[in-house]
């Protein structure tokens, strides 16, 4: 597949901007409306460049499921997952605020700043890394496939988890975890000492 070497600006106005293939957006996006990214299922782009400011949106067509993968860094207010997967290449690729009803799915060893509520979370799919939550993040479901993934407070992570990994508390404070038995049961573990874990 071939992708654009040389990056250009683009200037985004307030009405929306649909991008058919993530590859198919060749530079850097300053944008005060909505970029919709949308993917066929089945199929995978990335997107080399960086977003500043307003709204990304991931596959608003339901028939859409397919991944959308960013590898630059991007610094939007909102990014709205509606369908499929959007995958970063390092956790820092992407802040602000993320509403998801799909996946995101975070790879390679860094720091992910977003705020992350609903939907799926998956990090480490492609290999080992070590990936650190800074904010309150809040999925209905997360698996980490393998690595490690810090926590440095307590409340960094909630939901159910998958763990084939190591997660690690470097700082004391309260854990929810969510019992297997009874999925509308919230467990309180305290974590006192610093640098536990759990795999």
């Amino acid at each position: 597949m071939l992708f654009w070497q040389y990056f250009h600006k683009v200037k985004k106005s307030t009405s929306p901007l649909q991008i058919d293939g993530a590859n198919a957006l060749p530079g850097n996006v300053t944008n005060n409306g909505t970029l919709d990214f949308e993917q066929i299922a089945g199929s995978t782009d990335i997107y080399l460049g960086s977003i500043t400011g307003g709204n990304i949106v991931i596959n608003s067509n339901t028939a859409n499921t397919g991944t959308v993968l960013f590898s630059g860094f991007n610094t939007p207010i909102n990014t709205f997952i509606q369908n499929g997967k959007l995958q970063l290449t390092n956790p820092g690729n992407l802040t602000g605020l993320i509403t998801n009803n799909a996946t995101l799915d975070l790879e390679g060893t860094g720091i992910f700043s977003g705020r992350f509520t609903g939907g799926n979370l998956v990090m480490n799919s492609t290999g080992p890394a070590t990936i650190t939550l800074q904010n309150v993040n809040t999925p209905a479901q997360t698996k980490i496939e393998q690595g490690i993934v810090i926590l440095p407070n307590a409340n960094n992570l909630a939901g159910s988890i998958i763990n084939n990994g190591t997660i690690k508390f470097p700082n004391s404070g309260t854990f929810l975890i969510k019992a297997e038995q009874d999925k509308s049961f919230f467990k309180k573990i305290p974590v006192p000492l610093a640098e536990q874990q759990t795999s």
